[in-house]
């Protein structure tokens, strides 16, 4: 059935909950077995995986969001997104656990060390908060998120 003059075409992609106990179709059974997108195309998992967790993760359905975030290996950013989450669901530590992988990568240091600083003050360990800012801009003073932290500080 066609709306408003357009007829309906084929996205090729069926969204399936297997978690939730739903069967694949029987025709994307092979292509499962055989790789997302067939046999001809490369394999698109974490692609897809990654688009479902920003999905979920836009939902506000922040547990979700954590469990198919775990699957992603787009590292760093998988450990802001997921502490992200931790941050809404109030689990500060776990933030605070994945904050601290993400400083250890390569130019993250700031913006998880920044991250950090925010966590605190929403956990409310405000003199930890106050250290970290200060750290952020002690370390990273030219840094865009030196900058961040020295305007909150100067805003509390």
């Amino acid at each position: 059935m066609a709306l408003a003059g357009l007829e309906p075409f084929d996205l090729g992609v069926v969204v399936v909950d297997v978690a939730a106990g739903e069967d694949l179709p029987e025709h994307l059974q092979v292509q499962q077995a055989q790789g997302v997108g067939g046999a001809g195309e490369p394999d698109r998992v974490g692609e897809y995986q990654w688009a479902v967790a920003e999905c979920d993760q836009e939902l506000s359905d922040w547990k979700k969001a954590i469990g198919v975030y775990r699957q992603c290996d787009n590292y760093p950013e998988v450990y802001y997104r997921m502490a992200h989450c931790h941050r809404k669901l109030k689990q500060y530590k776990e933030a605070l656990l994945l904050y601290n992988q993400a400083k250890g990568h390569d130019g993250h240091a700031p913006r998880a060390t920044l991250d950090i600083g925010f966590t605190y003050e929403q956990a409310g360990e405000k003199e930890k908060a106050i250290k970290t800012f200060q750290a952020t801009c002690r370390s990273w003073p030219k840094s865009g998120q030196a900058s961040r932290a020295h305007a909150h500080l100067q805003n509390k």
